[in-house]
């Protein structure tokens, strides 16, 4: 789940106003070492709204990750809502072998934090993670109880999530969101879950790890875009592309990562089957999100076997383009074929209906 920015609106076919003199001073670096501590912002009610310094002791070090277990949540003996060190070697070993196959097709996140101290068109918008970031350009992997609601009949819902308030940086003593940043590139997993179903957080990893890169290939470049054009506003995806994206994600990883069906987004086809009629391939139902997952996914696992598979995802996520135009631009691009998305969500209809075994070629 990527949690929304309140800037950065998910509504479709959303703009968001550019809002950027000041240069903050730069950060120390932790050491990187196992056994390091930090306090790390994380939420503490099940609706992630409010947010609260923990203290954290790093467990595991990688090529392209540091795994934090927040210390209320480490126990030698992992089960319930506590972890140990082998869970977090876990998390790391999976990640770093999915790194480079998610970047190569996705594209890469950004190693720049946001200046939301900065005004007007200013080089000073972008400040470098080495600098600016105590764990410099490290994805950090948070391992705690979610929502810290856990007790021994329930559990949060939520496996893990992308927020994209740790890409900016406040010099200032703020109240807000921006205030409780950590300042970098951070995925928040359930330790509950860590310990019942290991394999779909492995899962959830590569679905959270393409938001992060999704908000460097559209938000953070059309930014980049908007500042050097002196225009006011730029465009970013809706949730539903963006989500549509992250499925495809875990798709792709799921026979490298040894992940069987219930642990990848295969598992919603059955729901698309049954309820297909209830949410549309390009709507997000905010109180039935399940739904619109279950149709995205559908959808997007239909283009992407259909219209050139990795060549297609990549073409749709490294563009400059969001949402259906960025769909039938990369279809068109990839195969020379000048379709509109309407084509194409038609060949989609008569698939799904078995009313056509291939599609046209318009």
């Amino acid at each position: 789940e990527e949690i929304p920015f309140p800037d950065n609106s998910d509504a479709a076919s959303s703009r968001t106003a550019v809002s950027i003199d000041s240069v903050p001073q730069p950060v120390m670096a932790i050491s990187g070492s196992v056994g390091d501590k930090k306090d790390i912002y994380v939420d503490n009610d099940i609706e992630i709204k409010n947010f609260v310094q923990k203290s954290a002791t790093l467990y595991a070090t990688g090529t392209y990750c540091y795994v934090w277990i927040i210390d209320d949540y480490y126990d030698k003996i992992a089960s319930e809502e506590k972890v140990n060190k082998a869970v977090a070697e876990k998390f790391r070993d999976k990640f770093d072998a999915m790194y480079p196959y998610i970047t190569s097709v996705f594209g890469t996140e950004s190693d720049e934090l946001i200046n939301y101290d900065a005004r007007g068109n200013s080089e000073n918008v972008f400040l470098d993670m080495d600098s600016y970031s105590d764990t410099g350009k490290k994805i950090n992997i948070v391992i705690y109880d979610i929502g810290n609601d856990y007790n021994s009949s329930t559990e949060c819902g939520v496996l893990g999530y992308f927020y994209s308030k740790d890409y900016y940086y406040s010099a200032q003593n703020r109240s807000d969101l921006v205030g409780k940043s950590n300042h970098g590139k951070y995925f928040y997993v359930d330790s509950v879950y860590a310990n019942k179903s290991i394999d779909t957080l492995i899962s959830t990893l590569a679905h959270e790890f393409q938001h992060m890169i999704n908000f460097n290939q559209k938000n953070i470049k059309n930014l980049k875009t908007a500042i050097r054009n002196n225009l006011n506003e730029y465009e970013i995806p809706d949730t539903n592309f963006n989500e549509m994206l992250s499925m495809l994600c875990e798709d792709m990883m799921q026979d490298y990562l040894g992940l069987n069906d219930e642990h990848s987004p295969l598992n919603r086809i059955q729901a698309f089957n049954i309820y297909y009629m209830y949410s549309g391939i390009r709507e997000y139902l905010e109180k039935n999100s399940a739904l619109s997952y279950s149709t995205a996914y559908a959808f997007g696992s239909w283009l992407c076997r259909q219209y050139g598979g990795a060549e297609l995802i990549k073409a749709i996520s490294t563009s400059s383009y969001v949402d259906n135009e960025a769909l039938y631009k990369a279809v068109n691009s990839v195969n020379g074929t000048n379709k509109t998305f309407d084509d194409l969500f038609e060949e989609f209809l008569l698939a799904v209906t078995g009313l056509s075994s291939s599609y046209n070629t318009k």
